[in-house]
């Protein structure tokens, strides 16, 4: 986490410069549930796709989901110390 002093009026605040998320994923299992109408067919086979491919999955979906979580968190916690002055801090 790096982050900086922001001027605002008289006050100083910290503000966080974008947090950068990578993930690491072990093993995982997904298990969708209604899909297709709830097809008693189509469902289990659309996991099991999934599933034995899951990697390949998270490969895709990894960037997207890092960068959104990235901006997530960064809001997140510039939402939190907008409301104290840096020196409220770290007095």
């Amino acid at each position: 986490m790096r982050g900086h002093k922001e001027q605002r009026g008289e006050e100083e605040y910290l503000k966080f410069d974008p947090f950068k998320v990578k993930l690491r994923v072990g093993q995982s299992s997904v298990y969708l549930t209604n899909l297709f109408d709830g097809d008693p067919v189509l469902g289990p086979a659309t996991n099991r796709v999934i599933n034995e491919n899951s990697q390949v999955f998270l490969q895709e979906i990894s960037p997207v989901l890092e960068r959104s979580l990235g901006e997530l968190f960064t809001e997140m916690a510039n939402k939190i110390t907008s409301k104290f002055t840096y020196k409220e801090l770290f007095p």
